[in-house]
């Protein structure tokens, strides 16, 4: 078995693709769920720094040559082990949110850094001024 630990804040389905006959639009042949959850509030209330999907070694040959699958472990997101360990302990060297993250109150106070935060708080200010 093998694990692959991420830091995504989605489910990332990997998929394959095969030709549709004589359509020129290609159909999925097989995919590969990796789950996502990273900072986002679950049935219990808890924000996961980091989630753990088990695969086998076929799934993991797929996801190997699936370019998708390969910027998000170049890019910090995603880690493949041969061994299970707690998803906190490996998400502590891993990219800590991508884009689609729900913003925090810190990214927020932040927003002069980052775009979304800005236009999000900016937004709302607006909203607040005309009522």
């Amino acid at each position: 078995m093998n694990y692959i630990y991420s830091t995504l804040t989605c489910d990332n389905a990997y998929a394959t693709y095969a030709d549709n006959g004589n359509k020129d639009v290609p159909v999925v042949k097989r995919s590969v769920l990796i789950r996502g959850g990273h900072g986002v509030a679950n049935k219990q209330l808890m924000t996961p720094r980091g989630v753990v999907t088990m695969i086998n070694d076929e799934e993991l040959e797929l996801l190997e040559k699936n370019p998708s699958f390969q910027k998000h472990v170049e890019r910090g997101f995603l880690t493949v082990e041969k061994r299970e360990i707690a998803p906190e302990k490996v998400a502590d060297d891993m990219a800590e949110k991508d884009r689609s993250a729900p913003l925090t109150p810190e990214d927020c106070e932040n927003a002069a850094e980052d775009d979304r935060a800005a236009e999000i708080t900016t937004s709302t200010k607006k909203k607040k001024a005309k009522k």
